[in-house]
């Protein structure tokens, strides 16, 4: 079977939301916690965003749908 099960892409997702919580780069996050490169993260959360784990990413926001947390 080639690629992941959708249980992969559950779990790409909770540690992009993760970063972002705590204002971490997501996508770094995801390939240094899975230990892949950089663009195999950015395709995991791609396919993690066409399985409905992850929003579309809106526009202007570089950090998908969110922005930075404030500091407080």
């Amino acid at each position: 079977m080639r690629g992941h099960p959708p249980e992969h892409y559950k779990q790409v997702a909770e540690v992009y939301d993760e970063a972002l919580d705590v204002g971490d780069p997501p996508t770094q996050a995801v390939a240094e916690t899975f230990a892949v490169p950089y663009t195999t993260a950015a395709r995991w959360i791609r396919r993690a965003r066409q399985l409905g784990h992850l929003p579309p990413p809106l526009p202007g926001l570089p950090r998908g749908n969110r922005p930075p947390p404030e500091d407080g």
